[in-house]
This record gives C-alpha cells, sequence and structure tokens, in this order.
C-alpha cells in the first residue's frame, strides 16, 4: 500500500497496488498536494479501480491521467476529476504509465480516497490485434476490457468468421452465368453470358440482324458487343455495304 505523498511506482507483471489519500481511512490533511505516478514494468496497459471517495465537495479534488506529464489536462480522463462522494469508478489506460493528484484546501477534510492500480497483463485487447474478420468494426467496451464485433452484411460470428448464407450458395445462375447477392432485397441477381438471359440464365437468347440491314447481298453477324457487322458481297463497301465500288480500267 502507498501512502505517501509524491511517490513513482513501478509495478511488476500482474501485480496490482494500492494508493490512498494520506492518513486513510482517517481525514487526510489539510492545503495539500500529493502525487503519484504507477508505471508498468511490463509495459502492459494498467487499470484504475476508486474502491472509496469521499473529499470535500469542489475543493479537494483527486485528477487521474493517462501516461506520464501529471497534471496535464490533455491527458486526464474522461470523468477523471473527482469529488465530494463519489460512486466507485474504472479507468484504462492506453499507455503503460497512469498519474494521480491530490489536492486540497486550507480547511475541512474527509476520510480520502483508496484506489487499486492493476497491471493487466493477462488481458487481450481484441481491437488492437484485429480479431474482427471479413471488414468487420471492433469495438471496445467495459473500458476497453472486453470487445464485440461489428460486423459486415454478409457475415456473422464472434469475430465475424462465418458466412451468412445467400441464395447465390446454391448457384442458381445457369450457363455460365454470374451469381451476385443484392443487400438491399436479400435475393440475387444473374449477370448472363452473351446468348442468355433471364432470371436465372436459363432462356437462351438468339440475336438477329434487324430486316435487310446488310445491302447488296452482304452478311450479317456480331462483333463483340452484339452489334451488328456487315460483311459485304465483292464491290460493295461500308458499314451496310451500301457503298458500290465502281471500276475503272486505266
Amino acid at each position: 500500500m502507498v501512502t505517501s505523498c509524491n511517490v513513482d511506482y513501478y509495478l511488476e507483471e500482474c501485480a496490482a497496488v494500492v494508493i490512498t489519500s494520506p492518513n486513510y481511512p482517517a481525514s487526510y490533511d489539510d492545503n495539500k498536494t500529493c502525487s503519484w505516478l504507477v508505471i508498468s514494468n511490463e509495459l502492459n496497459r494498467l487499470h484504475i479501480q476508486v474502491t472509496d471517495f469521499m473529499t470535500e465537495d469542489s475543493y479537494d479534488n483527486l485528477h487521474i491521467g493517462d501516461g506520464a506529464l501529471i497534471g496535464n489536462p490533455v491527458s486526464l480522463f474522461a470523468d477523471g476529476t473527482l469529488s465530494g462522494s463519489a460512486q466507485p469508478v474504472n479507468f484504462t489506460s492506453a499507455q503503460t504509465t497512469v498519474w494521480m493528484r491530490f489536492v486540497t484546501d486550507l480547511d475541512k477534510s474527509a476520510r480520502g480516497f483508496r484506489a487499486v492500480v492493476t497491471d493487466l497483463c493477462d488481458i487481450d485487447f481484441q481491437c488492437a490485434s484485429n480479431s474482427c474478420l471479413n471488414n468487420g468494426e471492433c469495438v471496445n467496451t467495459n473500458d476497453n476490457l472486453q470487445y464485440f464485433c461489428r460486423c459486415a452484411p454478409a457475415f456473422t460470428g464472434d469475430n465475424c468468421e462465418i458466412a451468412v448464407p445467400t441464395p447465390c450458395d446454391s448457384d442458381p445462375c445457369l450457363n455460365g452465368g454470374s451469381c451476385f447477392f443484392d443487400l438491399a432485397t436479400d435475393s440475387f441477381v444473374c449477370d448472363c453470358p452473351a446468348g442468355w438471359e433471364g432470371t436465372n440464365c436459363e432462356e437462351e437468347f438468339i440475336i438477329m440482324c434487324p430486316p435487310a440491314h446488310c445491302l447488296h447481298g452482304g452478311l450479317c453477324n456480331f462483333d463483340a458487343n452484339d452489334q451488328p457487322l456487315c460483311s459485304c458481297s465483292e464491290g460493295y463497301i461500308g458499314d451496310r455495304c451500301e457503298i458500290g465500288i465502281i471500276w475503272m480500267l486505266l
């Protein structure tokens, strides 16, 4: 237990230390400023649990922050300033060091506080290790001691590791068609190859040239984009074989 002021405490792996206000549980001194720095020897994150708290409200305050810069307001935990009769609270550091600063005014005191700082040696911060698969989003809960995965629509499971069954699993697209799952309608859409159509690419689609498209005996075929392509008879040229070639003898 650390009861004295202005102490740097190096915490061993998996260990915990109790920090209290001076004289706890008797009344602390007036006009006092105490600071504590707790450092994880194994560079683990730290958990702080304030188990008891009673001070002169608004005048005697305990500040708790993340990192080694004691009193730095930027590193102060959210709700990290305690005063009066505070309920038990918990904080988990993002860094491997935490600081505490206790400041009292010139009169009126109370029993103070008791806090436990624990080295989180066996906590797996899953969000830092990308445990959510298949583009799932990891969300920390409970002061970062737990997590859950917010999965993409096509996946489920604790870590988004299970593919949600879709209509495409049964290969509904025939004749070489490609199946795409439509999330908006929870159904499938087939992308059919040339020559096939229908919901499942089940209907053969015979492409026919427009009537009399190729003139003067030209043969109508189709290019790679299924557009009419004329093969002209001798003596004619043009997209539709519409231009006659005039032969001139020299």
